[in-house]
């Protein structure tokens, strides 16, 4: 076992019984229409949120979750994950510990539920009384989803498998109820296009910087085509994606992310 988890037995000497509870809530993005379902395409950004309705901090958490998908998604890659609104590390709420690890190391090859695990504990905690924001954030690509394949991908809760004893890694926060409500299952199907043709007009060059720029700066009008996160990094479309374009285009940098 790693050190990692095995700092989570120090959890259990931070435990103060209250009452109150802790909820979740998942959204994913960017979504696209085919005119009758909203579906993720070649990659996604997974958001986590959660709020803290206790009166009290919580000074220890530890927070099981498995991914896994069925239907025409065979694998994903988690292309990275990072902790918000007072989850980062370093964050004056987590001075004691706080630690990420994945059951199975990076072998994310979704052929079974792979599992995380983010633990935290310090003097601060979760402050009580914390609104319902995004504490968590993984970017997901999904390599092998082609064009009229239709998949789903989850994210719920559970423990972690073949503990000693069993679920030694199930949810922990002070001994307060906590509500995830899962699973959440986001459709998924890659969206028709010619990757990075932001004007859709059926070629990939200048003009579709040109396009993006005016969309981002100018109030031009918005992309025709793909969603053009082309660095598959954030739900948002900025300047690092015209960058990117740039890159693939004239300097042999990576390909957008689109297929």
């Amino acid at each position: 076992m790693t050190t990692q988890a095995t700092g989570l037995f120090l959890l259990i000497f931070m435990l103060a019984l209250s009452a109150g509870a802790v909820n979740f809530d998942v959204d994913a993005c960017p979504m696209w229409s085919d005119g009758s379902h909203m579906s993720l395409s070649h990659c996604a950004v997974i958001k986590i949120s959660m709020e803290n309705n206790d009166y009290a901090n919580i000074l220890g958490i530890s927070m099981p979750l498995t991914f896994y998908a069925y239907g025409d998604v065979g694998s994903w890659e988690i292309l990275g994950y990072e902790g918000l609104s007072g989850f980062e590390a370093g964050s004056s709420w987590w001075i004691l510990l706080n630690e990420f690890w994945t059951r199975r190391g990076t072998a994310w090859d979704g052929q079974i539920a792979d599992t995380i695990n983010w633990s935290g504990s310090g003097l601060v905690g979760f402050p009580p009384n914390q609104p319902m924001l995004p504490r968590f954030k993984f970017r997901i690509h999904f390599p092998d989803i082609t064009t009229g394949e239709v998949g789903y991908f989850c994210v719920d809760s559970c423990s972690i498998p073949n503990a000693t004893p069993s679920g030694k890694y199930d949810w922990l926060f002070n001994g307060l109820p906590a509500s995830f409500g899962g699973p959440y299952c986001f459709r998924v199907e890659h969206q028709p296009c010619l990757c990075s043709d932001v004007n859709s007009d059926g070629g990939v060059n200048l003009l579709d910087v040109v396009y993006l720029l005016n969309y981002l700066y100018y109030e031009g009008p918005t992309y025709q085509s793909c969603f053009p996160d082309f660095t598959c990094t954030d739900c948002a479309v900025n300047i690092l994606d015209v960058v990117h374009l740039l890159n693939y285009l004239y300097k042999g940098g990576p390909k957008p992310y689109c297929d």
